[in-house]
């Protein structure tokens, strides 16, 4: 018996030391002080307690700011104006030539113009009988001013006359 009493006695030693090692294991593996209510587990995506967490901190990276749109115009050139000769009046003397009395016609062919700007355009009417003849005509939004009457002499019946915008200025 003796030997059956040294087994029994170490069997329950062993049974103790394999109880007292289990508990040691879980009191360091949740740490002494922990209140977790999750014995004997650990996670290894637990973050350490440094306490509060700060707020983030957020800076804008795309702010709103209204403005006003402003209209972008165009700035017109002597090609988006096409001019055309209205004759109101012609007295030819034969072989001599002809009088012409006529008015310029305007038309805009380009983007819209700024309606607080007046643009000045300077052309030339071709076909008389001294040459070019050059005059102006303003446009303020869509609205032109011109000579309502103009004079020219042609060497003969036959000449036509042109008209083509040269410059435009903004004033």
């Amino acid at each position: 018996m003796k030997r059956r009493g040294r087994a029994v006695l170490l069997a329950f030693g062993a049974t103790g030391l394999l109880g007292v090692g289990f508990l040691a294991g879980l009191l360091v593996g949740n740490g002494a002080g922990d209140n977790s209510t999750q014995a004997g587990i650990t996670s290894a995506s637990k973050a350490p307690d440094n306490g509060p967490t700060p707020d983030p901190i957020i800076t804008p990276t795309n702010q709103y700011t209204p403005t006003e749109t402003v209209p972008a115009y165009a700035t017109p050139t002597a090609k988006d104006f096409k001019l055309a000769v209205k004759v109101l009046k012609k007295e030819c003397f034969g072989s001599a030539g002809c009088n012409l009395t006529y008015r310029i016609l305007v038309t805009y062919g380009g983007a819209d113009l700024d309606p607080t700007l007046t643009y000045e355009v300077v052309y030339e009417v071709r076909g008389g009988e001294d040459g070019p003849v050059t005059n102006t005509l303003t446009v303020t939004g869509d609205t032109s001013s011109v000579d309502e009457e103009e004079f020219v002499s042609t060497k003969s019946r036959s000449t036509k006359l042109n008209a083509i915008a040269t410059e435009v200025t903004s004033r």
